[in-house]
């Protein structure tokens, strides 16, 4: 196209900071918002049904380690591969692909008839799940105004933590009536529904379009579904807004120029975060049922889990503006810890159980998006987004360890406040983390 055509328009990304959030962008952001509710769901939903699985098997508790673990084994493994590949064929695919696949799976996992077939559900329902926080926050990021792009993924982070929650509610409320079959039948079904939603709504990132060289009309009429007829126009599709710094990154930039301490102090963060965090969302349901109370009292518990995640991801994001990550995380994870020990100190009484948890929640859950911006601002902006993908990477990758070591722990006849007082452990080492990324920072150039 002619440079004078082009002549006084803007690019995509100054286009969408000028016209601020629209009502196609809050579209996007509630499609999104719904997939990751649907991922903290599905997270979460094989430990809500683990005690009734391993009653209706008669099963022996460790047995379950290796079907939390094949779950969580399986998101690793799709979160590098799916992220790989819609770099490659777009956002917008792989978002529907992985959201329908992962509903399929875990469709099957509720007609499972023996561990084997679960761990195999649960291990292709994680691949595809892999694929969807990572995608969807790519898309709302490209979509979003740089002064609101935090507000964005703070708000669908929320939804992961929500999925979680409601998930107890639906767990402590159907597996009485229908057995433990309808939570993974319920964590299917949504999921396909809204794949086939955003089949017709969801719109691909227009600037990956650009990006890729597809054709000026088909980018406009991607622009068209989320923005004006008059704002549209006013875009130049030119290949000279297109950025190419950021693909250059490679791993090894992350140990360069003073940074190889930041990165492997970064990746232990997440290790040992994930690690607690995915413990306590598998096992609690099981552990908190072995102290003596019923079912529907450890899913509903296991639920303010993620509903402390809620309000920890709105608080701690605001805490962090004023006070700074290092601070609030570094007293965030050691209050986690005192928490963590607490919940196995008296599981017999409610309030006690409740607010340990919750407050667990708050500092584990809400933790996670706190790790991200310390993260996001620790690498210069060519670096970012691979900092951020190698961190998250690392860390799904460990947490099957979580309920593995959980499950060899339980096979010795650990009991319930002895594997929580080990479980504060990661929290302390996350504390002491954070605290050595602070004092590297002190010492070398980089923000």
């Amino acid at each position: 196209m002619p440079a004078s055509v082009n002549e006084g328009k803007q690019s995509i990304q100054n286009m969408v900071d000028r016209v601020g959030t629209r009502r196609g962008q809050l579209f996007l952001l509630t499609l999104c918002a719904l997939c990751l509710m649907c991922d903290g769901f599905d997270i979460q939903a094989m430990g809500y049904a683990a005690p009734a699985i391993r009653d209706a098997w008669s099963l022996e508790t460790a047995l379950l380690g290796p079907v939390f673990s094949a779950g969580l084994a399986g998101i690793a493994i799709g979160g590098f591969a799916l992220g790989w590949l819609a770099d490659r064929i777009g956002r917008r695919p792989s978002i529907i692909s992985a959201t329908l696949i992962f509903g399929v799976f875990t469709l099957c996992s509720a007609f499972a008839q023996n561990i084997n077939q679960l761990m195999v559900f649960r291990f292709l329902a994680g691949i595809a799940l892999g694929g969807v926080m990572p995608n969807c926050i790519a898309l709302v990021v490209e979509y979003s105004p740089l002064r609101q792009r935090a507000t964005y993924i703070t708000t669908i982070s929320c939804f992961f933590a929500i999925g979680g929650g409601l998930g107890g509610i639906a767990a402590a409320l159907l597996i009485p009536l229908f057995g433990w079959r309808a939570v993974f039948m319920l964590g299917g079904l949504v999921p396909i529904i809204l794949a086939i939603s955003m089949w017709v709504y969801l719109p691909e990132s227009a600037q990956w379009m650009l990006r890729c060289g597809k054709g000026e009309k088909a980018i406009r009429s991607t622009l068209r579904k989320v923005f004006s007829e008059q704002q549209v126009l006013s875009v130049d599709l030119s290949v000279g807004h297109v950025g190419t710094a950021r693909a250059k990154a490679t791993v090894v930039d992350l140990f360069s120029d003073n940074r190889a301490t930041f990165t492997l102090l970064l990746w232990l963060v997440n290790f040992m975060n994930l690690i607690d965090l995915y413990f306590l969302a598998n096992w609690l349901p099981t552990l908190i049922k072995d102290a003596g109370l019923s079912l529907e009292i450890a899913n509903l518990a296991t639920g303010a889990l993620q509903f402390g995640g809620v309000l920890g991801t709105l608080a701690l994001g605001r805490l962090i503006d004023k006070l700074g990550a290092y601070t609030v995380l570094i007293t965030g994870f050691s209050i986690a810890a005192l928490s963590i020990a607490a919940i196995g100190f008296d599981p017999k009484n409610l309030l006690m159980l409740f607010s340990s948890v919750f407050v667990t929640g708050i500092f584990v859950v809400g933790g996670m998006p706190g790790v991200n911006t310390l993260s996001a601002n620790g690498y210069p902006t060519f670096l970012r987004s691979t900092g951020v993908g190698w961190g998250l990477g690392i860390g799904r990758g460990a947490s099957m360890l979580g309920p593995l070591l959980g499950a060899a722990l339980i096979a010795r006849h650990w009991i319930a406040s002895d594997l929580l007082l080990l479980a504060a452990v990661p929290a302390v080492i996350s504390a002491l983390a954070v605290w050595g990324m602070w004092l590297q920072k002190r010492e070398s150039h980089y923000d």
